[in-house]
């Protein structure tokens, strides 16, 4: 919701952006070569113009130490900490933002080495939010002797993602969770103009699960949020949580990049690590390292977020897994330069029949 100054300090799953890049585990035999997703990243991580700028709380230089080292300084941690908050912040104050991001990740689960591409889309219209994401392995093969192919299929049903969120309003929301189930050889096509990603079956059913939430409130409850649904991320980012930053400025450009190293023992990632934890069906999970990076102009809005990160879990409470992950997402503040990533009405319409009849 525009504006909206609500924070609720719940249990979270990274909508935007984090939880689909980080479930890669392995899934079966075949190679999907020729579905390796495409993504067109046009218009995006432009400059934001006189109006979204107008709309964000600028960096205040003067609260920033920035070092060009990666530091455990105790100045530079706050720092840290302070723009990446303010930059995360802005973005419930916007008229408009639209994202792409994309996402890659190698894991080993029962002796099986698995890579997987995910692709996710966020738009901020106003009062109106809408999320995409979608992600599936895209190769496999053994790596031990050791390796049963036999449990593969179980891994895949439980972390393959397929999923679409909307609000027209920011009170009512609607959700699709397709799983597995929508996603076929030759489904995953450019998510760009998904002609062949279709989210109801032959005989015009909804893949997967339907939900209704008639508050925001109720949304953010169940879906993990930690600020607001329009965040960029639900980790805690504070300076105590910080192993280490660092902070550069660009003057020419108007653009500041921060780096940090997250604990991942800390309370930082304990909503991400629970919502992955649930979704995954996981005995246990741990993040192994965390790597933050962000552009961000000196208006405070954000231009690009990376995660790199690492994590060991024991899936559906008896195999153990380990992933490694990167995942990029882009910021674009001009409507007219993302068109692409924009929902069509039939899209809505269509996420609105489907929860309103079951």
């Amino acid at each position: 919701m525009r504006r909206n100054r609500k924070f609720f300090l719940i249990v979270s799953v990274a909508l935007i952006a984090c939880c689909l890049a980080c479930m890669l585990f392995a899934c079966n035999n075949e190679e999907y070569e020729d579905c390796v997703f495409v993504a067109d990243f046009d218009g995006l991580t432009d400059k934001p113009g006189e109006t979204a700028a107008a709309q964000a709380t600028a960096v205040d230089a003067a609260r920033l130490t920035l070092s060009a080292e990666k530091s455990t300084d105790s100045a530079v941690l706050e720092s840290a900490a302070y723009l990446y908050n303010l930059a995360n912040d802005n973005l419930q104050n916007l008229d408009f933002f639209a994202s792409a991001a994309a996402g890659t990740g190698g894991s080993t689960v029962i002796g099986i080495r698995g890579e997987m591409s995910v692709r996710q889309r966020s738009v901020v219209d106003g009062d109106m939010w809408f999320y995409e994401g979608y992600g599936m392995i895209t190769s496999t093969k053994s790596v031990s002797s050791g390796g049963d192919s036999s449990l593969v299929g179980v891994v895949r049903s439980a972390l393959d993602l397929c999923e679409r969120k909307y609000t027209p309003d920011g009170e009512t929301f609607y959700y699709q969770d397709c799983g597995n189930e929508a996603l076929k050889k030759d489904s995953l096509v450019n998510f760009l103009g998904k002609d062949n990603l279709t989210y109801v079956k032959e005989n015009g059913k909804p893949y997967g699960k339907l939900y209704t939430y008639d508050s925001l409130y109720d949304y953010c409850k169940q879906n993990y949020v930690l600020k607001f649904h329009q965040e960029n991320d639900n980790s805690d980012i504070q300076a105590k949580y910080l192993t280490d930053a660092s902070i550069t400025y660009d003057a020419s450009q108007g653009l500041y990049t921060l780096k940090m190293t997250v604990d991942p023992a800390s309370d930082a990632l304990a909503l991400g690590s629970a919502s992955l934890k649930a979704s995954a069906n996981a005995k246990t999970f741990r993040y192994d390292y965390q790597y933050v990076t962000c552009e961000i102009w000196d208006c405070g809005l954000m231009r690009t977020y990376v995660t790199d990160n690492s994590w060991t879990a024991k899936l559906m409470g008896i195999v153990e897994g380990t992933s490694t992950n990167l995942f990029t997402r882009y910021f674009s503040y001009n409507r007219d330069s993302v068109s692409k990533l924009l929902p069509t009405d039939a899209e809505l319409d269509q996420l609105v029949a489907l929860c309103s009849a079951k």
